[in-house]
C-alpha cells in the first residue's frame, strides 16, 4: 500500500533531513587533487563522486579543445610567415650567389 504525503510533509522532511548539511565556500587555493578520484580540501582528503569526475573531465576536455583551437590559429599565422621567410633566404642566397658565412661550418 502506498502512502500519500502532503507537499507540505514533504518539505518537513526535506528540511529534516538536511538540517546538520550546510554549504561552505572554500577559497581555490585550498583545493587540490590527487586523482580523478581522491582531492584534498582544506587539508581534508575527500573521494570525488562519480557525477564530479565527469564534470570535471568535460571540463578539461574543452578546455583542451580551446588551447587546441589556438595553436592551430597561431600555427595558421606563423607557417605561412615561416614560409615566405624561408623564399626570402633562398633568393638572397641566389641573387648573392652565395651561402653566408654565418650559416656555414
Amino acid at each position: 500500500m502506498r502512502t500519500i504525503n502532503t507537499f507540505e510533509s514533504v518539505i518537513s522532511k526535506v528540511h529534516q533531513m538536511s538540517e546538520n548539511y550546510f554549504d561552505e565556500t572554500i577559497p581555490v587555493t585550498d583545493m587540490m587533487f590527487h586523482s580523478i578520484d581522491r582531492m584534498w580540501i582544506s587539508g581534508k582528503e575527500v573521494e570525488v563522486l562519480p557525477s564530479a569526475q565527469r564534470l570535471f573531465a568535460n571540463r578539461l576536455v574543452s578546455l583542451v579543445e580551446d588551447v587546441l583551437s589556438l595553436i592551430t590559429a597561431v600555427l595558421a599565422i606563423l607557417v605561412p610567415i615561416l614560409i615566405l621567410l624561408v623564399i626570402v633566404a633562398v633568393l638572397l642566397i641566389l641573387v648573392r650567389g652565395r651561402i653566408p658565412q654565418r650559416f656555414t661550418t
